[in-house]
C-alpha cells in the first residue's frame, strides 16, 4: 500500500515510530558498544594498575633487602675492624710484656754471672764437691753451703725463681736452691745431658742463653725451661750459673684477661706448637703440662698457631684448637734465640655478633627478627659457615665444598666469591630449613681487594606474601602471585592456597601444581601485557602479566580476575538497555496513538516554526552558558593564583625566618669549637708537664736502684770479710766489731734508698695517671669539635635549601600574576559575549511569541478559513508572517535588519563606560512586540 494513500492517522503513527525508533536504537547501540568498550577497557586498567603496583611493591622489596644488606655489611665490617683493632692491640702488648718479662730474666743471670760472690760461691762447691768424690752434702760442701747458701735462697725467693743451679764447668751441678735429683748430676755425661737444663748448660758456656721448655724428670717430668749465663774469672769461663723459670709468672702475663670478654684468652705456643702458658678455655689439655703429657690433645695445630711459629704476624678468622671459629691475632716472640707464638684470640660469635646494651640476645639475632629475616650466615672465605641465628644444620659446615655446597645457597657462595659483589639465589628446597623453599641475599666484605667474610640473609617467604596477597581491589575471584623461570610459585596463591603455595609447587609437578600458562610463558619471555586466557585452573580469567628482574633471573608477575566477574558490569549493562530498549518501543507507540488523534497540519507547520525558532534559542542559550562557565573558571583560576601568590610569600618568610635561626646556631656552634680547641690546647700542655714529670722521677728512681745495687754490693764483701775475721779472732776478735758496725751502716742506707724507691714509684704512677686523665680529656674535646664543625655544615646546607626555596617561591609569584592578568581580560571578553548572546535570545524569544500567538488562534479556531496576516516591525527589523489554513501550505518571511545591536566594552578596565548605546526602537521601546503572561500560561499547557 503506498503511503500517500494512508490516513493521517495512520502517517503519523507510522512517522512517531521511525522518529522514535531508529534514533532510540541508534543510540542505544552506539552506547551499549561504547560503554561496554569503556567498561571493558575499566576492568583492564584495573587490573594493570593492580599489576604495575605490584611490580614496584616487589622492586622496592628487594631493593630495600639490598640496602638493607648494605647497612649490615657496613656494620659487619666495623666490628670485624674493631675487634681486629682490639685484639691486635692486646697481642702487641702481650708480646711486648713476654719480651721485658724474659729480657729481666736475662738481665738477672747476667746480673748474678759477673757478681763476684757468685764466683765465689761456684769455686767454693766446686772444691768441696772435687774433693769429696764428686758427692754433695759432705762437710766441705756443706761448710760452703752455710757460708753462700742464704743469701743465694733469699735471691732465688725474692725474685721468684723455682730454683738456682751452680754449675761447673765440666757440667756437674755443684749447687742448687731446691735440692732436687739434678742436684751433683753431670749435665754433660749423664742422664741430664739432653734434658733442657743440659741445653742450657752447654749454650751458656759461651753467652746468656735460655732452653725451651721441655719435660724435666727432676721437676716430675714437668716442662721446664732455664736461663743461663758464664761465670768468667780472669776472662775465662769458670762455670754457669742458671734460673728455672717460674711457669707461674708466664700465666701471669698471659692469663690477664681484661677486655677479652667472655670466650676471649692469649696464650703461648712453642716451635713444636705444644702450649708456652695456660689456656683459658681448655684447662684440660691445653695447659703447659698436660699439652707436653697428651701432645696429640694439647697441640695447637692451627693456622695461626704455625704462621705465628713461622715468624708471620697477621689477624684473621680461622678454626681454633678447639675446632670453633675465632678471630685471631697472632705474631712471633723472640725469645733470646727461640721463636715462639703469641695468639690473641675471641669467638667469631661474640666478636662479630656483640650484644645490645641491657639486651639477652646479641646484634644479628635482634636485626633479624627485627627486619624479618629467617635467618642471618656469616660465612669465611673458604666457605666455612661459622655463625648463624638458627643454628640449623648449615651451621659450623662448608658450603664450597661441604655436604650443602650443591644448595642455591652453596652455589650463591661461590658466587659472590667469584664476583665479590652483591648476589641472590632464587627459590629452591634447602634441606636445613626441612627442605622448604628458600631464597638468600649475599654481600662480601672485601678487604684490598681479598674477600674476608660473606654476608648472607635467608629471605622469609612471609614477607612477599604479604605484598601479594594483599586483595585491595580485587574482587572475589582476583590475585596476584609470582613465578619463576621453572614456572614454580614464588609466592602462595589465593585461590588454591593447597596446589598453588610456594611450597607445594616445588614439591609437586609443573603441570599439577605450576603454572604454565600463555600468560606465564610471555612474561617470562619479557612481555607485558592484559588479555583473557586460561589460567592454571583452567578457567578463563582477565590476566595482566609483566617480568620483574630478580638478581640474576626474571620472574613473571601476574595480576588475575575470573572473566566473569571481570567483565559482570558489561553483562548487567547489556541486560538493563534491553529492557529499557523494550518498555521505550512500547512507550512511543503509546504516546504515537494519543497524540495522531489530535494534530493537524497546521500544528505541523507550527512546529516547523517553532524548531526553527528553538534551535537559534539553544544556540543562543549555549553562548550565554559558555560565557558563564568561562567567567567561572576565570573567578577560580584568579583565586587559585591568589591563594598561591599568599602561599609563596609566607613560604618565603618561613625560609628567611629559618635561614636566620640556623645563622644564630651556626655562629654558637662556632663558638663551642674554638672554646673546645682552647681546651684542647691547655689539657695537652698539661699532659706535656705530666709526662716530663713521669721522666724526672724515672730518673731518680734509676739513680736510687743504683745506689742499692752498690750498697748490696758492699754488704756483700764486708759480711764476708766480717766472717773472715771471725775464723780468724775467735771470740776475741776485735775487727768484726768495726765491720758489723760498718754492714749496719749500709743496712740503713739501703733501707733509706728503699724507702726514696717507692716515694718515687708512687710519684711516676701518679704522674702516669694524670697524664692518661688529661689524655682523655684532649680526646673528648676533640670529639666536641668535631661534632660542632658537622653541625655547622649541616646548618649551612640547611641555608643554602631555604635560600632556593624562596627564589622558587618568587618565581611562582611572577607566574601567578601573569595567570591573573590573562583570566581578568579573557573574563572582559566574556562579558561582550554575553551581552550579545542576550540580545540574540530576546529576539528570538519575540519570535516565538508571535508563534505562539498564531497557535493559539488555531487551535481556538477563529482563523480555521482564513488567511492572517501580521506585520510587526521594530527598529532592529521587519518580519511578515502569512497562513493559510485551507490550503495547508504556510510561508514565513523574516527579514532581519541588524544594525548596531552589539555593545562594545573595554577589556582593559571595569570601570569604563559602553562604547556603543541601544538601537533606538528595541524592545524597550516597542511594548506591542512582546507577549502576555497569559498567552504563555496558554502554551505551556498545550
Amino acid at each position: 500500500m503506498k503511503l500517500n494513500k494512508l490516513s493521517l492517522k495512520a502517517k503519523l503513527l507510522v512517522l512517531f515510530l521511525l522518529v522514535g525508533v531508529i534514533p532510540f536504537a541508534t543510540a542505544s547501540i552506539v552506547g551499549l558498544w561504547k560503554s561496554g568498550d569503556a567498561l571493558e577497557e575499566q576492568a583492564y586498567n584495573q587490573l594493570t594498575s593492580v599489576r604495575d603496583i605490584k611490580k614496584g611493591q616487589i622492586e622496592s622489596f628487594f631493593n630495600e633487602r639490598q640496602g638493607d644488606m648494605g647497612v649490615l655489611v657496613e656494620t659487619v665490617n666495623t666490628l670485624r675492624d674493631e675487634a681486629f683493632k682490639k685484639l691486635t692491640a692486646i697481642r702487641q702488648i702481650k708480646k711486648n710484656q713476654i719480651e721485658r718479662f724474659f729480657g729481666e730474666r736475662f738481665g738477672d743471670v747476667s746480673v748474678l754471672s759477673g757478681n763476684a760472690d757468685v764466683a765465689a760461691a761456684l769455686e767454693a762447691f766446686e772444691t768441696a764437691f772435687t774433693t769429696e768424690g764428686g758427692k754433695t752434702g759432705g762437710d766441705l760442701w756443706t761448710q760452703a753451703e752455710k757460708q753462700f747458701a742464704t743469701w743465694l735462697v733469699q735471691y732465688n725467693k725474692e725474685y721468684g725463681y723455682y730454683d738456682l743451679f751452680l754449675i761447673s764447668k765440666e757440667g756437674d751441678v755443684v749447687y742448687s736452691v731446691a735440692k732436687e735429683s739434678d742436684l751433683g748430676q753431670n749435665l754433660v755425661s749423664g742422664s741430664l745431658k739432653d734434658s733442657s737444663l743440659g741445653e742450657c748448660f752447654a749454650k751458656a758456656l759461651s753467652e746468656v742463653a735460655i732452653a725451651d721448655f721441655k719435660p724435666y724428670a727432676p721437676s716430675n717430668n714437668e716442662p721446664c725451661s732455664f736461663v743461663g749465663a758464664p761465670i768468667t774469672k780472669g776472662g775465662q769461663t769458670v762455670g754457669v750459673v742458671a734460673l728455672q723459670i717460674p711457669l707461674d709468672g708466664i700465666n701471669a702475663v698471659m692469663t690477664e684477661r681484661a677486655g677479652m670478654g667472655k670466650t676471649g684468652e692469649t696464650y703461648l705456643i712453642g716451635p713444636d706448637l705444644l702450649m708456652r702458658s695456660d689456656s683459658f678455655l681448655d684447662k684440660e689439655n691445653h695447659t703447659v703440662v698436660a699439652s707436653f703429657k697428651n701432645p696429640e690433645k694439647g697441640k695447637v695445630d692451627t693456622e695461626a698457631g704455625r704462621n705465628s711459629v713461622a715468624g708471620k704476624t697477621g689477624a684473621e678468622v680461622i678454626i681454633d684448637y678447639n675446632g670453633s671459629p675465632v678471630l685471631s691475632a697472632y705474631a712471633p716472640v723472640k725469645v733470646g734465640d727461640l721463636t715462639w707464638g703469641i695468639l690473641a684470640e675471641i669467638d667469631v660469635a661474640e666478636a662479630f655478633a656483640p650484644h645490645v646494651t641491657g639486651a639477652q640476645k646479641d646484634f644479628f639475632t635482634n636485626y633479624k627478627e627485627q627486619y624479618g629475616y629467617y635467618d642471618l650466615f656469616l660465612i669465611n672465605p673458604d666457605g666455612y659457615c661459622f655463625y648463624t641465628v638458627c643454628h640449623e644444620s648449615d651451621y659450623q659446615t662448608n658450603l664450597v665444598n661441604g655436604k650443602y655446597s650443591s644448595s642455591n645457597l652453596g652455589k650463591l657462595v661461590r658466587n659472590v666469591l667469584q664476583t665479590k659483589q652483591f648476589g641472590l639465589a632464587d627459590f629452591e628446597p634447602y634441606a636445613p630449613s626441612n627442605d622448604e623453599p628458600c631464597a638468600f641475599i649475599a654481600q662480601p666484605i672485601v678487604h684490598e681487594g681479598d674477600v674476608e667474610i660473606i654476608v648472607v640473609l635467608q629471605l622469609s617467604l612471609e614477607a612477599i606474601n604479604a605484598i601479594m596477597t594483599q586483595r585491595a581491589g580485587m574482587g572475589e575471584t582476583g590475585e596476584t602471585y609470582l613465578v619463576g623461570s621453572d614456572k614454580r610459585m614464588r609466592s602462595d596463591s589465593f585461590l588454591d592456597k593447597q596446589g598453588h603455595s610456594v611450597k607445594a609447587s616445588f614439591a609437586g609437578t609443573i603441570r599439577d601444581n605450576g603454572v604454565d600458562t600463555e600468560a606465564a610463558s610471555e612474561a617470562l619471555a619479557g612481555k607485558t601485557d592484559a588479555k583473557i586466557i586460561i589460567d592454571y585452573n583452567g578457567n578463563p580469567v582477565l590476566s595482566a602479566y609483566t617480568p620483574i628482574t630478580v638478581g640474576d633471573t626474571t620472574w613473571a608477575l601476574l595480576a588475575e580476575v575470573d572473566e566473569a566477574e571481570a567483565f559482570a558490569a558489561v553483562n548487567a549493562m547489556q541486560w538493563m538497555m534491553g529492557i529499557i530498549a523494550v518498555v521505550g518501543i512500547a512507550l512511543i507507540i503509546l504516546v504515537a496513538l494519543l497524540v495522531s488523534r489530535s494534530i493537524s497540519n497546521p500544528i505541523n507547520r507550527i512546529i516547523e516554526g517553532l524548531a526553527a525558532g528553538g534551535q537559534q534559542t539553544s544556540s543562543a542559550a549555549g553562548q550565554v552558558s559558555s560565557s558563564s562557565q568561562s567567567l567561572a573558571q576565570g573567578a577560580s583560576e584568579q583565586a587559585a593564583a591568589i591563594e598561591e601568590v599568599t602561599s609563596s610569600v609566607e613560604e618565603m618568610a618561613s625560609m628567611t625566618k629559618q635561614n636566620a635561626g640556623n645563622a644564630t646556631e651556626a655562629k654558637g656552634l662556632a663558638d663551642t669549637a674554638r672554646s673546645s680547641a682552647e681546651k684542647g690546647t691547655s689539657a695537652m700542655g698539661r699532659m706535656s708537664q705530666a709526662i716530663e714529670d713521669i721522666k724526672k722521677s724515672s730518673d731518680e728512681t734509676a739513680k736510687i736502684v743504683k745506689t742499692i745495687d752498690e750498697i748490696a754490693f758492699q754488704t756483700n764483701l764486708l759480711a764476708l770479710n766480717a766472717a773472715v775475721e771471725a775464723a780468724r779472732a775467735g771470740d776475741a776478735g776485735k775487727g768484726f766489731a768495726v765491720v758489723a758496725e760498718e754492714v749496719r751502716n749500709l743496712s740503713q742506707r739501703s733501707a733509706e734508698a728503699a724507702r726514696n724507691t717507692a716515694d718515687m714509684i708512687e710519684g711516676a704512677v701518679k704522674n702516669a695517671d694524670n697524664g692518661v686523665e688529661i689524655s682523655q680529656e684532649v680526646g673528648k674535646m676533640l670529639e666536641e669539635i668535631s661534632e660542632g664543625s658537622s653541625k655547622v655544615n649541616d646548618l649551612v646546607a640547611e641555608i643554602a635549601g631555604a635560600s632556593n626555596e624562596q627564589a622558587q617561591g618568587i618565581e611562582q609569584i611572577n607566574t601567578a600574576v601573569g595567570q591573573m592578568d590573562q583570566v581578568t581580560q579573557s573574563n572582559a571578553g566574556n562579558a561582550e559575549e554575553s551581552a550579545s548572546a542576550s540580545e540574540e535570545l530576546s529576539a528570538q524569544a519575540q519570535e516565538l511569541n508571535r508563534m505562539v500567538e498564531q497557535l493559539r488562534g488555531v487551535v481556538g479556531g477563529s482563523k480555521s478559513s482564513s488567511e492572517s496576516h501580521q506585520v510587526v516591525n521594530d527598529a532592529a527589523g521587519r518580519t511578515e508572517t502569512h497562513v493559510d489554513f485551507n490550503s495547508g501550505t504556510h510561508q514565513a518571511h523574516n527579514v532581519l535588519h541588524k544594525a548596531s545591536r552589539q555593545k562594545t566594552w573595554s577589556s582593559k578596565t571595569a570601570n569604563s563606560a559602553p562604547q556603543s548605546e541601544e538601537p533606538a526602537g528595541s524592545e524597550a521601546e516597542n511594548p506591542e512586540r512582546l507577549i502576555p503572561m497569559e498567552e504563555n500560561k496558554e502554551l505551556a499547557k498545550f
